[in-house]
């Protein structure tokens, strides 16, 4: 998409909080924050994943804030901009004209959208094109041509061997790097620059390139459809300029093997270690604030930077309570009494975003965020 609009001799914005701006100024495009983007395009086309942080990403704030004339088109996926006030702006003269490919439901049935003259729809029907054929067919042909060139191809279903003696060490880790991943891009704000793994113990001592897989799985997961694995795992991360540094160290003061994540962005910097406990993956620390905690897959993640003070947790408990909101688990690091403190709650249910509004605003609480597992 930029290089098309490049070749026309549009000034291309773009904002992708998980590519390096290197990488996007190298394709000539200027890396944006979303206001900026939204105040000066002419032209906005949505290229992300639905996911939860995506799902109505463009609405009727959004709308507000874009140019009088507005053009957009989503052929990412339904749900990313609302439909309702997507007609709504269309109607009022703000959005000059859409053209959708997808739709929050699928098949859409009768919709509005589709008698407004100044809407543009089609089916998603890209892949059985001919010339969608022909480059399945071209794909496949390339993708042949590198496996016997020696290369890896780029979509693989399955993995490469790995030695029984390392899957037996390091197999018990393959969970807690996903989650370490998992967890890291979802503290993470800003756009991401760059990514440390660090293996303490034994594990250091054997083949750590299915750890490290695993870790680009955990901070793909959310932001991400690819299917990342053993054999494709470096590729998509070199994809997206990722530059992934390795610290292997053969014991650690506390733990008897440890995986120590770090991820830096342009905004903040976030340290996760974990290690398996009882077989189970557990975080131990964030940052350099000692957390014990073995979550559980599906539920979600409270945490909140606040002031170590009487009565924070029971305000805190307090008000989830109010918003029917159950804690199934609950830990709470420290630097110091009455110092800078972190409280990492387990939820049962998803709290709404005015629940987390609420929280961001309650007295003595420096920041709120929300990890979906």
């Amino acid at each position: 998409m930029a290089r098309g609009a490049l070749a026309f001799e549009m000034s291309v914005l773009v904002h992708d909080p998980f590519v390096p701006v290197e990488r996007v100024r190298a394709l000539g495009a200027l890396p944006v924050e979303l206001d900026r983007l939204y105040a000066e395009s002419d032209f906005i086309s949505t290229h992300t994943p639905l996911t939860a942080s995506t799902r109505g990403m463009i609405g009727r704030e959004q709308f507000a804030a874009m140019k009088d004339g507005v053009r957009l088109v989503n052929a990412a996926r339904g749900g990313i901009i609302d439909e309702d006030d997507l007609l709504e702006a269309v109607r009022a003269g703000k959005v000059a004209g859409a053209a959708l490919d997808v739709f929050t439901a699928e098949p859409p049935g009768q919709h509005p959208l589709f008698e407004e003259e100044r809407i543009i729809v089609t089916p998603h029907l890209a892949g059985s094109t001919v010339e969608a054929q022909q480059r399945i067919a071209i794909d496949i042909a390339e993708q042949v041509l590198d496996v016997l060139g020696g290369r890896p191809p780029r979509y693989p279903v399955n993995a490469p061997l790995v030695a029984p003696e390392t899957l037996e060490m390091v197999g018990p880790y393959l969970a807690v790097s996903e989650l370490l991943g998992t967890v890291a891009t979802q503290l993470l704000s800003g756009q991401l620059t760059t990514i440390d793994l660090g293996f303490f113990g034994e594990i250091a001592e054997h083949d750590v390139t299915p750890l490290k897989a695993f870790a680009i799985r955990g901070l793909l997961g959310p932001i991400s459809e690819q299917n990342v694995n053993l054999v494709n795992a470096s590729s998509i991360a070199n994809s997206r300029g990722w530059a992934i540094t390795e610290r292997l160290h053969s014991s650690h003061e506390e733990f008897h093997n440890l995986i120590e994540l770090r991820v830096g962005s342009s905004d903040s910097e976030i340290t996760i270690s974990g290690t398996a406990s009882h077989s189970r993956p557990s975080i131990v620390r964030v940052n350099d604030l000692d957390i014990d905690l073995v979550p559980e897959a599906g539920g979600y993640l409270l945490v909140c930077e606040n002031e170590d003070r009487p009565g924070m947790i029971g305000q805190l408990g307090t008000l989830l309570g109010g918003h029917d909101i159950n804690i199934s688990a609950m830990r709470v690091g420290r630097s110091s009494p009455r110092g800078r403190a972190l409280m990492v709650l387990m939820l049962d249910d998803e709290p709404a975003a005015a629940s987390l509004d609420a929280i961001a605003a309650g007295e003595g609480i420096a920041s709120v965020r929300l990890v979906r597992l």
